[in-house]
């Protein structure tokens, strides 16, 4: 390969369940069909990333589509570039908030799959994953759980239907698809205090659970991180689906949010950006690198730290605010990776990606004030717009010289091509089907921000029997089905 003149780093920054305008930028939305009027939301308060969307090295992308209107696929086709049917990845996967070792992922990432860490790799960059992960187990399950039965959609119980995929690939970790190093939790997780149930002593010192205050009512079960154990990235077998043993990994063995103030205030975003600053401080400072940061933020379970919780009101005027004041609890984090990008030297020549992996939960359970389609129809686990449409920003000093909105299509299956095509590398698996078009041209200005997707690329997704097919301004859709959990 040959690298580009300056090497370009890449922070692919994922929100989980976050709807399309659950930004404040997008505080006034036309809906063609609703009556030929201006949406005007409540939206909540994201200073930072609507600083991010106005800035002059932004392209604000009105019509990008996450991977799929549920958790796992659409991160499958995140690092993959492709529909994640294609590695038998048709839904989401189960375990909420359980800790790893009480709960199997059926539906693992295979190893035969080639991700945008391979392509960062084969380009010398160094490669991260912080956050959550979903995409297979950490270390080789207790065979009780690994074999209990199903809970189908309709709610009756079947054979273990994924066992194939589950027991050729038992361990499916980001340290098997192309990471140098990962800091994760096996499934979802609470955006704030998530690992506080972990231990009794955890518990008795406080946690977050919702309601704006600290005590002893944790958010949820113990979801707790995991990483390389020592000197395992460097033992064959801890590389090897097959042969990957418990002591490959390690668990963390520190609470989140001890000191209930920064740089350790219980907030899981800040969290993962600490372990992104140290491990970048680690590094050469002209080391280009890759981080895929995949946030637990806005998932249920619902809890804001106190000061996030009393800055909303209901239509009552009482506090409210552990739905939005998560999306506002985020938002400060976009802004301190923003400013450490800056102070760091890294700004110039980092391509910073945000966006969600797909629409946000519908209904309204407790605590939840606010989740917004901005009018899109229905939400996760549907591929109708509010299910699919995600909000995406890309910030990218370096080529990016003035502010551009676009609405044509784009999506999380372009990701792994533009950033091979920045990067002049080669896929590993050429005769591999790919899903995605590399948007460097709508990026770089040589394409305008108007021009449609490629006919030969649409943005196809099939789901629990619904399936549908974007092409420009033309969408086709079966909707018999709508997908659960993730």
């Amino acid at each position: 390969f040959k690298m580009r003149a300056h090497p370009t780093s890449f922070i692919m920054l994922l929100t989980d369940d976050q709807g399309w305008a659950d930004v404040g930028y997008q505080d006034k939305v036309h809906i063609p069909g609703a009556g030929g009027v201006d949406w005007l939301p409540d939206p909540p308060r994201t200073p930072h990333l609507d600083a991010l969307a106005q800035g002059k090295h932004t392209m604000v992308f009105h019509r990008f589509y996450a991977g799929s209107a549920a958790c796992t696929p659409s991160r499958a086709a995140a690092l993959t570039g492709r529909d994640a049917n294609r590695a038998c990845i048709d839904r989401a996967q189960g375990c909420g908030q359980k800790p790893a070792w009480t709960c199997d992922q059926k539906l693992p990432l295979p190893p035969t799959v080639w991700t945008v860490a391979h392509a960062a790799k084969r380009a010398g960059l160094a490669t991260i994953h912080l956050g959550k992960w979903h995409l297979g187990n950490f270390f080789p399950k207790d065979p009780a759980i690994a074999h209990e039965p199903k809970v189908m959609a309709q709610g009756a119980r079947a054979p273990n239907v994924d066992g194939f995929a589950r027991e050729r690939w038992p361990v499916s970790h980001p340290g098997m698809h192309g990471f140098d190093a990962w800091h994760a939790t096996e499934a979802s997780a609470a955006s704030t205090t998530c690992n506080c149930a972990c231990k009794p002593e955890w518990l008795r010192a406080g946690c977050v659970g919702g309601g704006g205050s600290w005590g002893a009512k944790p958010p949820g079960p113990c979801a707790n991180y995991w990483n390389w154990a020592t000197g395992a990235p460097a033992r064959a077998e801890c590389l090897a689906p097959a042969s990957a043993t418990r002591d490959c990994v390690a668990n963390m063995t520190r609470k989140v949010g001890a000191l209930r103030a920064p740089p350790d205030s219980g907030d899981d975003t800040e969290h993962l950006l600490n372990e992104l600053e140290v491990w970048l401080g680690s590094l050469p400072p002209s080391t280009p690198f890759l981080a895929s940061l995949w946030l637990h933020t806005v998932h249920t379970p619902h809890a804001a730290l106190p000061e996030y919780f009393y800055a909303y009101n209901d239509s009552r005027s009482r506090p409210a605010g552990d739905y939005l004041g998560l999306l506002t609890q985020m938002d400060a984090q976009v802004g301190r990776l923003r400013a450490f990008l800056r102070e760091s030297g890294r700004s110039e020549h980092t391509l910073l990606w945000f966006s969600s992996d797909n629409g946000p939960i519908r209904g309204k359970p407790a605590g939840v004030s606010h989740a917004s389609t901005g009018g899109l129809r229905q939400c996760k686990g549907s591929l109708f717009e509010g299910g699919l449409r995600s909000p995406a920003l890309v910030e990218w000093p370096a080529r990016i010289k003035s502010n551009v909105q676009t609405w044509t299509p784009a999506g999380a299956y372009d990701m792994l091509p533009t950033l091979m095509d920045l990067l002049n590398v080669s896929h590993a698996y050429p005769h591999h089907a790919s899903d995605g078009v590399s948007l460097l041209p709508l990026l770089t200005g040589d394409v305008s921000p108007t021009a449609p997707r490629a006919t030969s690329r649409p943005l196809c997704f099939a789901l629990t029997g619904q399936a549908t097919c974007i092409d420009n301004d033309l969408k086709v859709i079966r909707a018999t089905g709508r997908s659960k959990g993730g």
